[in-house]
């Protein structure tokens, strides 16, 4: 009887001991550490920092930072492991070498008549009729060269209203596909577009008002153009369509 009481008495006190020590562990401070990470292939763009502020704010001690080191290219990160590997991670998605791709931007609007788009190639007109526009004006359009892992940024000009666009996409790794960057897009200020167009270095707030991004697909190769709808000012929609030219 004596021997089975000393057995439970030194159970119940292991039991006692791991709640105590449990209890201590969750007053040690989380574990900061410093790495350095450097971007190869691309630059720090905006949903890039955006992006890893999210990241940053999940991080469990409460006090994870990151600057940027533009001299280098680097991105330095005060956080957890946890989160120090979640941002890399992410940046090993999009930082890798380049392949050269032409493509093709046209800036399209619904028209109330049935419009001529069968200028426009096969594929993106039978895309255009499989959601539902019966007839499209072409406002814009441009050619663009950029590789994979880069961000490419463009910027185009509505000629009837003289509106400033800007929208930005990304290759994945085969140079094949094409797809959003973020979601999106962005009107740019007649005011600042000078300034812009020199790379001088603008507060975004006042540079960009966001339009809000009402359709879009993730990606496309030379027979599935990516169609993107915005919708912006006074209810005015507008239909980016990308081709991919080889």
């Amino acid at each position: 009887m004596i021997k089975r009481f000393l057995v439970f008495l030194l159970v119940l006190t292991t039991f006692l001991n791991g709640i105590y020590s449990f209890s201590e562990d969750k007053e040690i401070p989380a574990r900061l550490q410093t790495e350095v990470i450097k971007l190869r292939h691309i630059s720090f763009t905006k949903p890039i920092e955006e992006t890893i502020k999210t990241i940053i704010d999940t991080d469990y001690s409460g006090n994870a930072f990151f600057t940027f080191d533009k001299k280098n290219n680097a991105i330095i990160v005060t956080a957890t492991n946890v989160t120090i590997d979640k941002i890399k991670r992410f940046i090993n998605k999009f930082d890798v070498k380049g392949i050269p791709v032409n493509l093709k931007i046209y800036i399209l609007t619904e028209s109330k008549e049935k419009g001529d788009i069968k200028k426009l190639p096969k594929s993106l007109v039978n895309k255009l009729e499989k959601i539902n526009i019966y007839g499209a004006e072409i406002l814009a359009n441009a050619f663009i060269t950029s590789k994979t892992g880069k961000s490419v940024m463009v910027s185009l000009k509505d000629p009837d209203y003289g509106t400033q666009f800007q929208i930005t996409f990304f290759l994945t790794e085969d140079g094949n596909k094409i797809g959003l960057y973020d979601f999106t897009v962005y009107k740019i200020t007649k005011e600042k577009v000078q300034a812009y167009y020199k790379d001088k270095p603008i507060p975004s707030q006042d540079v960009y008002k966001k339009w809000k991004i009402i359709q879009s697909s993730y990606s496309i190769s030379p027979n599935d153009p990516l169609i993107i709808g915005i919708s912006g000012d006074n209810n005015v929609d507008y239909i980016f369509a990308v081709t991919m030219i080889k």
